[in-house]
């Protein structure tokens, strides 16, 4: 070190002071080597006095430089280096604390953030690369836990919901609904780590609550408009069947009973929204999916043309489930009945089930769902027909959340195929 080199130095100086002096003639060379040995002495005792704290401050350097926060520098018996052990010692133990603390803090925040309901995307300082991504972002995004995201840009993932993610500002949220009716509110959030800025995207599911609001006000509109309309077709029908009796204008008749077949219709029509509310509770059984497909099949058939082919392909094992059979009758009529007006008349239909886990999927050759109509696909009375109500996937998913079913309706663009897909909630097994 440093400190060795410089005591080596002034010792070679003082010997060759000791040198001058003794070959100087006026000076007895007694004197020369009492002060020669004197200084000599001393800076030995210097030396052995300083390179004690030296050492002690050196290894105290080295515990920092390495973050070993577990050792402590032990006493020279120097009254002023020791002072200065003390507190190294002490700052040490605080260290300690602070760290362990510390560790403790972010382990419990990581074992927190991996089991919690909200999705986080870390970024990279630039913003740019997913660093990690707990549980829930993964499944949130469809992605496979043992691939993960690491490394990715958002833009470069599969996921729809990536590429929306990617496109949210900073500080600012976006609430986007998916094509299989999930409801997802997408924030990029800012902070600080080492002096610098870094962000993280947080994916917050709203499923439940936007599902609950909505369905709290269509059916007060529904009720509301079922009682003042069917007590309005009630007072007009017998008006008109009063008339009728007593009117002798054929004309006139005629006329009368096409205005009762008119309020027949839009009574019919407007109880057509009541039934949407009205769906009664389940009452489920276990049931092979397979056989109650094929129990189906001849009624589905015979909802399409002749110029619409139909194929099934059924799983090699039963699929067990537990089901209301009519009401999942109902889901089926549905969705064959957009199935085959999708393809117009000229195209397949293909039914599909699988195991692990238990699923049908009802796939169509037709022109496909464009990314912003799936958007709005389940929203309470969206249609994109032109006389459309908006209530046939309405009650599809009603009927579907009751069964706490995953579901989804998209077309794959690659394909040209669209999918409904039905996930049931667990396997039973056989």
């Amino acid at each position: 070190m440093r400190f060795t080199w410089l005591f080596l130095l002034l010792l070679a100086l003082t010997a060759g002071l000791g040198a001058v002096l003794w070959f100087y003639p006026e000076i007895d060379r007694s004197i020369t080597l009492c002060i020669v040995g004197a200084i000599a002495l001393m800076l030995l005792v210097l030396f052995y006095y300083l390179s004690k704290s030296v050492r002690t401050f050196s290894c105290g350097m080295d515990l920092l430089k390495a973050q070993d926060f577990g050792s402590r520098l032990a006493k020279v018996g120097q009254r002023e280096t020791d002072m200065v052990v003390d507190t190294f010692n002490k700052m040490m133990d605080t260290l300690k604390v602070e760290r362990l603390f510390q560790n403790e803090q972010l382990g419990f925040l990581s074992q927190m953030l991996d089991v919690s309901a909200l999705g986080v995307v870390m970024m990279d300082f630039d913003n740019e690369r997913v660093t990690s991504a707990n549980r829930a972002a993964l499944r949130f995004l469809d992605i496979d836990p043992t691939r993960g995201i690491i490394g990715y840009r958002l833009r470069d993932l599969s996921s729809e919901m990536a590429r929306r993610m990617a496109d949210v500002e900073i500080g600012k949220s976006i609430t986007y609904r998916h094509s299989d009716t999930m409801v997802y509110r997408l924030s990029r959030r800012e902070y600080m780590e080492r002096g610098f800025r870094r962000w993280f995207i947080t994916i917050e599911s709203l499923t439940d609550e936007v599902h609950k609001a909505e369905k709290s006000a269509y059916e007060k509109v529904i009720r509301m408009i079922v009682h003042e309309v069917n007590n309005t077709m009630a007072g007009m029908r017998s008006l008109m069947e009063t008339l009728s009796d007593v009117v002798d204008d054929g004309d006139i008749r005629e006329l009368i009973e096409s205005c009762q077949e008119r309020s027949k219709s839009l009574s019919m029509f407007i109880t057509s929204f009541a039934d949407v509310i009205k769906i009664p509770p389940l009452l489920t059984e276990r049931v092979d999916m397979n056989v109650m497909l094929r129990s189906w099949m001849p009624f589905l058939e015979s909802m399409a043309p002749s110029g619409v082919k139909f194929e099934i392909d059924v799983s090699d094992k039963p699929v067990f489930v537990e089901v209301d059979r009519v009401l999942m009758e109902q889901v089926m009529v549905n969705i064959v009945k957009n199935a085959v007006e999708s393809v117009d008349g000229a195209g397949t239909v293909r039914i599909s089930t699988s195991g692990f886990p238990s699923a049908i999927t009802i796939t169509d050759n037709g022109p496909g769902i464009s990314d912003e109509v799936s958007q709005h696909i389940f929203t309470p009375f969206f249609s994109t027909k032109a006389n459309g109500q908006g209530l046939g996937l309405m009650l599809v998913s009603e009927i579907l959340r009751r069964h706490k079913c995953r579901f989804s309706l998209r077309t794959n663009h690659d394909s040209g195929l669209t999918s409904f897909e039905i996930v049931f909630p667990q396997q039973i097994a056989e």
